[in-house]
């Protein structure tokens, strides 16, 4: 659970969401709102919390991969392009490698490291240009 600081005279947010200050663990989500109003003032004197309080924040959920079929993402390359790089395939292991990893694949993350990286091994040989690479990444 990640919470935002807040001035509570105001209501402004201060800094980025994080974990609770172990200082203020077990505090009721109350005494987290409004530390003055559920505390000592001294002790929130003391721990910089005089006009502060914490409110719970949802954790963002995690980005859902980018996927194409293997059919999609090979139909982003003209015909000519396929052959060659097919055709590369058969004398660089590192393009067979990449063809075949494409080839088991029933999905390709468009993000996954394999595939980053077989583009740009594409790129370096100069089978891709690195404009048709971004499109082929997109």
């Amino acid at each position: 659970m990640l919470y935002q600081r807040i001035i509570v005279s105001t209501g402004a947010e201060v800094g980025d969401p994080g974990p609770l200050p172990s200082t203020l663990e077990g505090l009721t989500e109350a005494a987290l709102a409004n530390l003055p109003a559920h505390l000592d003032p001294t002790a929130c004197a003391e721990l910089g919390y005089d006009d502060a309080g914490f409110l719970p924040v949802a954790e963002p959920e995690p980005a859902a991969p980018r996927t194409v079929s293997r059919l999609a993402f090979m139909q982003r390359l003209s015909p000519q392009k396929r052959i060659a790089i097919r055709t590369a395939g058969k004398s660089d292991p590192v393009i067979e490698d990449f063809l075949d990893l494409l080839g088991a694949a029933t999905l390709v993350d468009l993000d996954h490291a394999d595939t980053m990286q077989g583009t740009a091994y594409l790129v370096a040989e100069g089978l891709l240009t690195q404009q048709e690479a971004d499109a082929l990444l997109a």
